[in-house]
């Protein structure tokens, strides 16, 4: 399967101590970051809702487990 979409971050050459990977991979915790907060903004009242269900569901469970 081809992305539609390639999100680049930038490769800054790998020096010893290996800050190259640190700073790469932060890099795209940002941006998948700003990529959840920008879902979460256009479709916040179905999400809200699903956490609300899903919050339900799991206290269901977690209450039955101290009954027994």
């Amino acid at each position: 399967m081809k992305a539609d979409i390639v999100l680049l971050t930038q490769d800054i050459g790998e020096p010893k101590i290996r800050s190259g990977a640190t700073t790469s991979m932060i890099s795209q915790l940002f941006v998948v970051d700003v990529l959840v907060f920008a879902y979460i903004s256009r479709f916040s009242n179905k999400i809200f809702k699903n956490l609300k269900r899903s919050n339900k569901a799991t206290l269901i469970h977690k209450n039955n487990k101290r009954i027994k």
